[in-house]
């Protein structure tokens, strides 16, 4: 009886020390979190988010290029009380891009292939004057900015 029970009792006592103990772990220290006084978080962003007008050429001119997508650029900027030149230019012949319509200036002109074609004017107040072929397909904007004091 003694043999069996010795023999049951070794592999536990074996198992027993063949286990690996790790060391007792230090209890988690408290971290002290020190706040940011409210002066120096960054309450705006990094990033200079003016609108700005649309570039012009070296002739003061916006070119507004026609073809069977719409117009490019779909949206400009300008600003309040500057007068401002678009130059359309119908790109392709295969397109109703074939005249421009400002329905709120009266402004309708004919556009032929690779002619450029000035349409002038000074926008009074700020919003949207929308532009678009004279299907009415292609809308497209002037927006006015603001005037810059």
């Amino acid at each position: 009886m003694k043999l069996r029970f010795a023999i049951v009792l070794v592999p536990f006592l074996l198992a027993a020390a063949c286990k690996s103990e790790r060391p007792a772990e230090k209890p988690a220290q408290p971290q002290v979190v020190q706040e940011k006084p409210r002066e120096k978080m960054l309450t705006a962003s990094p990033f200079d988010m003016k609108i700005r007008p649309t570039p012009t050429n070296e002739k003061g001119q916006i070119e507004v290029h026609a073809n069977a997508k719409g117009f490019t650029p779909a949206r400009i900027w300008v600003e309040e009380g500057k007068p401002v030149k678009l130059v359309f230019i119908r790109d392709v012949e295969k397109t109703c891009m074939d005249g421009v319509v400002f329905p709120e200036l009266g402004i309708e002109k004919k556009l032929e292939v690779g002619v450029p074609v000035e349409v002038e004017f000074t926008p009074e107040k700020a919003g949207e004057i929308v532009f678009h072929c004279p299907m009415g397909h292609g809308k497209s904007s002037v927006v006015v900015l603001p005037k810059q004091s």
